[in-house]
């Protein structure tokens, strides 16, 4: 009798054990699933109005969530947490138009800043990016005075947020206390204020972006500058001028930087090229598409690789290739739109 009792306590001790090790290893697999790691990207999908995730390691896709309305499907694209965690998007939930994210854990939707459509008005903004330190980072307008600028929501306030005061506030009476201005965005020339596109953040802490508009000096609209905000010594500077080059493209504003600082990244006339910062006339052409049309490229952390969107103009797949536009792959086929691919970063 002792030893059959013995017997049953060994079985039970190590069913218990195997037990433990059977769930944990189907917690681990719960949040490998979920959360997006390094060899990841999200992108986003205009057919169905959905943000996806892939692994580029087997082509393995999912669907995270849909967006409740099209109407912003052109200018939506997922802006990723650092960890990975969240992805933030603008749309128009149960008729409120913000900006929200989506938590791939908890899979639910937070609304962290209120706007208005920008018929509307009198302020519309979009998510632009998530920068590392500071959080999501907002394109903002103002229509009273005719002003596009970039701001962050300082850092403060966005946690509040995140632990759920999702409390509604004036942006017209919280902006100097509650929000970064990047950009600063000011011109004379009330008609043609400048305004700008398509902001970047970096894994180096910098914040790069299109400033499109008004030229003070030469009294003109022909200011096409890529910027460069250097939070740490918060200074702004010009570091390109797209008009030199004379490059034209619908999606040429999509653009990405090297985190040496030394190569733009972004497409034109239906190619992916890399110009060298230092020197704009050199510039690399990485496609050299005849029959297909790539756009929207994006780096992953240590710009070993890109990613980007490609096909024909109506149709658009997920393909990767090396710094120097060599080992293309394919890793999504068929009738689809997939585009504004990213990495998670690696911070």
């Amino acid at each position: 009798m002792n030893l059959i009792r013995t017997l049953r306590k060994t079985y039970l001790l190590l069913f218990l054990i195997l037990l433990t090790v059977f769930m944990s290893c189907d917690l681990n697999k719960e949040k490998r699933g979920n959360v997006l790691e390094n060899n990841q990207v999200a992108f986003y999908s205009q057919k169905d109005s959905s943000m996806y995730s892939i692994d580029l390691d087997n082509n393995n896709k999912r669907k995270l969530f849909t967006l409740e309305t099209a109407r912003f499907s052109e200018v939506n694209w997922p802006a990723l947490s650092p960890d990975g965690n969240k992805i933030a998007y603008a749309d128009e939930r149960n008729g409120v138009y913000g900006v929200y994210y989506y938590d791939l854990k908890l899979k639910k939707h937070v609304k962290f800043w209120e706007g208005y459509y920008i018929r509307d008005g009198p302020v519309s903004g979009g998510i632009m990016d998530w920068h590392k330190d500071l959080g999501p980072i907002l394109a903002i307008k103002e229509f009273e005075i005719r002003n596009l600028d970039t701001y962050v929501l300082k850092d403060s306030l966005f946690k509040t947020f995140e632990k759920g005061n999702l409390k509604t506030y004036d942006y017209f009476k919280l902006r100097d206390t509650a929000y970064i201005n990047l950009t600063n965005n000011k011109s004379q020339n009330a008609d043609t204020p400048p305004w700008n596109t398509f902001v970047a953040a970096h894994s180096n802490g910098n914040i790069s972006f299109w400033a499109l508009g008004f030229d003070e000096e030469k009294g003109d609209l022909n200011r096409t500058d890529l910027n460069i905000v250097n939070l740490n010594r918060k200074d702004k500077r010009r570091i390109f001028d797209l008009l030199n080059i004379g490059f034209t493209g619908q999606n040429m504003w999509c653009h990405d930087i090297s985190e040496d600082g030394k190569w733009l990244l972004f497409s034109t006339d239906g190619d992916i090229v890399l110009i060298e910062l230092e020197n704009p006339a050199n510039i690399i052409n990485l496609t050299n598409s005849k029959d297909q049309v790539d756009i929207m490229p994006k780096f992953n952390s240590d710009d070993t690789k890109i990613v980007y969107s490609s096909g024909d103009g109506k149709k658009f797949n997920i393909f990767t290739m090396n710094f120097d536009g060599g080992n293309k792959q394919a890793h999504t086929t068929g009738n689809n739109h997939y585009i504004h691919s990213r990495y998670k970063l690696d911070y």
